[in-house]
């Protein structure tokens, strides 16, 4: 069996490199290139390829956000995303919005290849590069939304993350130096650490605060 593939990538030499791995695989069958976002919807819509291999970064329209308009239209073609990013965040987000498989511009044309062929045959694909990655930003996630802060409490880990004394905290919220060691207790107890400086750090690393 013979897959269509579309690819869409702003750089052209890497695009080209990308369509001729294409080509020159038996199972699969070029069906068009795009330079950026608006094409590729367009090329996909009128082809319906099997798979669409998107870049994540493209002008007009990003990856993800072709992926999210080919599952509004309910396409069938399956996203494999590539890009030269590979952190968590990134990635997760990637998948979010439709894509089936995530593979880096790093990996060769051959592991590219591979990847495409496991999409179209409807395997998830994700390069080994990333996928402990997407565990953690998971992960993260995951405890970001199972905290439950109190709008105060928030209010207090902002501060404390800018720095501020107890005192400047309470002339800040209108409250007394008191009231804020008490939220400041209940946060690390919530957060799971003994002082400021880890509620602090903690806070950061979970993406409660920038």
């Amino acid at each position: 069996m013979t897959y269509s593939v579309v690819v869409a990538d702003d750089h052209p030499v890497y695009l080209d490199a990308l369509s001729r791995a294409v080509d020159q695989s038996a199972e699969l069958a070029l069906a068009g290139t795009a330079n950026d976002g608006a094409e590729a919807v367009e090329l996909i819509v009128n082809v319906r390829p099997d798979v669409a291999v998107l870049d994540v970064e493209m002008p007009i329209h990003s990856g993800p956000s072709v992926a999210a308009r080919l599952a509004q239209l309910e396409l069938p073609t399956r996203v494999l995303f590539l890009s030269a990013h590979r952190d968590g965040a990134t990635v997760y987000d990637a998948l979010a919005a439709g894509g089936y498989g995530y593979v880096t511009k790093d990996a060769s044309m051959r592991e590219i290849q591979e990847a495409v062929l496991r999409v179209a045959a409807g395997v998830r694909s994700l390069g080994a590069d990333v996928e402990h990655q997407v565990i953690g930003e998971i992960q993260v996630r995951a405890e970001r939304q199972t905290l439950d802060l109190t709008e105060r409490e928030r209010s207090v880990l902002e501060l404390a993350v800018q720095g501020l004394t107890v005192i400047a905290m309470g002339r800040e919220l209108h409250l007394s130096p008191a009231t804020v060691k008490v939220h400041l207790s209940t946060l690390y107890a919530k957060l799971g650490v003994s002082d400021r400086a880890s509620a602090v750090a903690e806070a950061i690393r979970r993406g409660l605060v920038a």
